[in-house]
C-alpha cells in the first residue's frame, strides 16, 4: 500500500512557469535590474584585473588602494568636495608612496602593502572623528556598498571603465 503521487504534464507546466515568474518578478524593478548589470559588469572587470594583478604578484594592490581610498573620504566631506575625488587623491596617493618605499627599502612588496593599506585605513577612520562634519560619512556604506542603490549614471560609469580596460 504505497501513496501514489500523480502529476499530469499540465501541473508540470504551470510549476515551472510558476518558478519562472517567481525567479524573474523582481527584475520588473529598475533597482534589481541595474543592480544585475552592475553584477555583471564588475564581475567581468574584477576578473579581468584581478588575473592581471595576481600574474604581476600584486595581488595585494587592489585591497591596498581600496582600502586607502578611506583618507581621501573625510578630507572630501570637509573641503566639499566629491567623495569619488577624494577617494581617487587618496588612492593615487597611496600608490605613488608604495613606489617611493618599493624603491628605496629592501621590504618585501606585500609587506609595504600591508603598511600602507593599516595606515590609510586608519588615518581615514581618525579623520572621520576628527574633521568637522566627516562624522556623516557611514564607514560600512562606503567599505562594502550598497549594490541596490546603483544609479544608472553609475552604470554608464562602469560600462566605460569596464570597456577600458578590457580593450586595452
Amino acid at each position: 500500500m504505497g501513496i501514489g503521487i500523480t502529476c499530469t504534464p499540465s501541473k508540470l507546466i504551470n510549476q515551472k512557469e510558476n518558478f519562472l515568474n517567481v525567479l524573474l518578478e523582481p527584475l520588473n524593478f529598475e533597482f534589481m535590474r541595474n543592480a544585475l548589470i552592475m553584477g555583471i559588469l564588475l564581475g567581468i572587470l574584477c576578473a579581468v584585473v584581478g588575473s592581471y594583478m595576481i600574474v604581476q604578484q600584486m595581488s595585494m594592490m587592489g585591497d591596498m588602494i581600496a582600502h586607502s581610498v578611506m583618507a581621501g573620504l573625510p578630507v572630501a566631506v570637509f573641503m566639499r568636495l566629491p567623495l569619488s575625488l577624494g577617494a581617487l587623491v587618496a588612492g593615487v596617493v597611496s600608490a605613488v608612496v608604495l613606489s617611493g618605499i618599493e624603491s628605496k627599502s629592501r621590504l618585501k612588496l606585500d609587506a609595504v602593502m600591508a603598511l600602507i593599506f593599516s595606515l590609510f585605513l586608519a588615518t581615514g577612520t581618525t579623520l572621520v572623528t576628527v574633521l568637522p562634519g566627516a562624522n556623516r560619512i557611514d564607514v560600512m556604506h562606503i567599505l562594502f556598498g550598497d549594490i541596490l542603490g546603483v544609479t544608472q549614471d553609475n552604470l554608464k560609469q562602469t560600462f566605460g571603465i569596464t570597456l577600458i580596460i578590457v580593450i586595452g
